[in-house]
């Protein structure tokens, strides 16, 4: 279209979601820009399968590599192939003015219980020494003269604590056998966040020393109260541990003005259009998107900032409180009452409403209780 060929003349060009989404890397399947060599690149992102959701501005002087399941403790090793590619394509940047690295969420979220319940020789992972070697590995890479060196710490942890274990499970760290076996405080929260917190600290201290650049978006993501991570930003599926794209990539445009200064023109349009393109492909999900309620930059802003629905009813919270007193003191009525045809008096219909499977009946006036049930439903 007229509009597309506008955009990919000023540097921007288009990919379809299912490639961006996918397991591979977006850039191995369609070339960003032609007409651009890669020398051309002047914003380079390395990181495991978190750094994907740069990708959702595209520009031809980005240049996005993602390697699927990597960790900051394979790229202290020489012989690693991640660490290989990524020394490599630094060396076919010349032009790189800022290079990003973002990668420990897979030790912090899936290594931590898979070295510490896996059936033979099970071990402590040492999250501060990963932190010191591989902000030292950062630091010891070729990038051409003023560019600037970030590192991005770890995103807080998504899974809620009843779902934890399934959520191992099918990422297919963990059986189901040695699932089962995780304690109580490694499934709960607070101890998951500590973790994180812990990670990224270690990361900031390291990077002051060397000279480099670190950034998080922790404190912005997380309630401060309940430590679960906000509504915003939690993905439709419980298992899932990453991050919502489109809401946490509004906060690195505002945290990064110049990556913000990339994204053209009609960007939260396309933010969307994607998202809702996203959860499209997850139409078994028990409950909806807060942003499917209100706009993504609303969600993101302080209207948005509540905690997950289904994690503040399992807590003795003002919150939870505040909201049963509402539910309770707002009866339903029929639109159209109809009359009993023995009495001749009217009644109201049974009204029912669904809040994460709980279920609330009107019964007629006669009676003006409320009725409580479960709502059990068939997959």
């Amino acid at each position: 279209s007229n509009c597309t060929q506008k955009q990919q003349s000023k540097g921007y060009t288009y990919h379809p979601r299912s490639e961006i989404r996918s397991g591979y890397h977006s850039l191995d399947l369609v070339p960003m820009a032609l007409n651009n060599t890669r020398s051309e690149k002047e914003v380079c992102f390395f990181g495991d399968s978190f750094s994907r959701l740069f990708g959702l501005i595209k520009h031809n002087k980005v240049d996005l590599n993602t390697y699927k399941g990597a960790t900051a403790k394979g790229l202290t090793r020489v012989d690693n192939p991640n660490r290989t590619s990524i020394t490599r394509t630094l060396s076919q940047r010349p032009n790189a003015t800022r290079v990003v690295f973002t990668f420990g969420n897979v030790d912090v979220h899936l290594s931590y219980f898979y070295n510490k319940y896996k059936e033979k020789d099970p071990v402590c992972i040492d999250l501060v020494r990963i932190a010191e070697d591989y902000v030292d590995f950062v630091s010891s890479c070729v990038v051409p003269k003023g560019a600037e060196v970030i590192v991005v710490g770890a995103y807080p942890s998504a899974p809620t604590e009843d779902v934890l274990q399934a959520s191992l499970v099918s990422y297919g760290t963990l059986t189901k056998e040695q699932a089962d076996r995780i304690d109580e405080e490694d499934r709960s929260i607070s101890t998951r966040q500590n973790r994180v917190v812990l990670f990224n600290k270690m990361l900031a201290e390291r990077c002051a020393e060397v000279g480099i650049t670190y950034a998080d978006t922790v404190s912005e993501m997380i309630d401060p109260g309940l430590g679960t991570l906000l509504a915003a930003y939690k993905d439709v599926s419980d298992h899932n541990i990453h991050v919502v794209w489109e809401t946490t990539v509004l906060l690195w445009m505002k945290k990064w003005p110049w990556y913000g200064r990339l994204a053209p023109p009609g960007f939260e349009k396309d933010l969307r259009r994607t998202l809702d393109e996203y959860l499209r492909t997850k139409p078994w999900a028990e409950k909806k998107h807060v942003t499917e309620k209100m706009g993504i930059r609303e969600a993101v802003e302080e209207k948005g900032r509540w905690p997950c629905r289904t994690d503040a009813l399992k807590s003795d919270s003002p919150w939870r409180e505040k909201q049963q007193r509402n539910r309770n003191e707002r009866p339903y009525r029929a639109t159209t009452p109809f009359r009993d045809e023995k009495t001749n008096r009217g009644k109201q219909p049974y009204r029912e409403e669904t809040r994460n499977g709980l279920g609330r009946r009107w019964q007629p006036p006669q009676t003006g209780r409320w009725h409580e049930y479960r709502k059990w439903e068939v997959r």
